[in-house]
This record gives C-alpha cells, structure tokens and sequence, in this order.
C-alpha cells in the first residue's frame, strides 16, 4: 500500500465532504494513551497534481501524496501531553495509507503510533505503543 513507485495520480479524489468507518485491527496501548478513530467526517481538497489534503476542522490540514491507485499521509503529530510532576511529554503520530478504488471510494490503515520524550519516560510501562484501524471512506458531498 505504501507509495514507493512515483507514479502519476490515476485517480482524483473528489472535492467535499467524505465519512468513514473503521475498525480495530491491534492495539498496544493502554487505555490511558488510546485515542478513538480519528477519521469519520472530514473533507479532502484535491487541487490537481499527486497530492491532497484532509481537513479536520480547528486543526492543521494532513497533506496526503498520491502515486497511482495508492496514498500515504505521512506522520502527523495530533497531538501531545505533559505529564505533570514528571520530565516526560506522550506524543501521537499519526501514518494514513491507503488505496483509492474510485474518485468516491478508497479503503487502508490508519496508524497511532505514542511516544514519550523525556527523562522521565522510562518510569512509564505502557509506551511506546501503536494503535491500528483499518478503514473505509466514501464522499458524501
């Protein structure tokens, strides 16, 4: 699924709102550093070329590149926590890869990956940790 070929987009998402679904494929991560599916609405700016954006409302846009059928959204921070009392901060990555079955339709994995960056962050059991949903999504508009 990853892009690795450098091919010309061979499809064009459409413009507009999308919704998806998704589930559970693995999870390493505590409930404490589990996040819910970050996609489910959203909307993708296709503007010509390989590449396309998914905008999330109040957040910056995750920008996606193209090669044939397939996409990858490379790592996005979403977002990160200080644990108060300690020198450790958690960090989520998030990795989109996908396939593109239409102009309308594609389907593919969405990582989280959490970190910890710190001195403190051998005192914590359940880090690293990574997360995986597979997932569907189709334009609604």
């Amino acid at each position: 699924m990853a892009c690795s070929r450098d091919e010309a987009a061979l499809v064009t998402p459409r413009d507009g709102t999308w919704t998806a679904s998704s589930e559970s494929t693995s999870n390493t991560c505590s409930a404490q550093t589990t996040v819910e599916a970050t996609l489910s609405m959203f909307f993708i700016d296709y503007d010509s070329g390989d590449s396309f954006q998914i905008e999330r409302g109040n957040t910056p846009d995750i920008v996606c590149e193209i090669d044939g059928y397939d996409f990858v959204c490379p790592d996005y921070e979403l977002t990160t926590f200080d644990i108060a009392g300690f020198a450790a901060t958690l960090v989520w990555d998030l990795r989109i890869e996908g396939t593109f079955d239409s102009e309308t339709r594609a389907s593919g994995e969405e990582r989280v990956e959490v970190s910890c960056v710190g001195e403190d962050c051998n005192l914590l059991d359940d880090v690293p940790c990574a997360q995986v949903r597979s997932f569907e999504i189709t334009f609604a508009g």
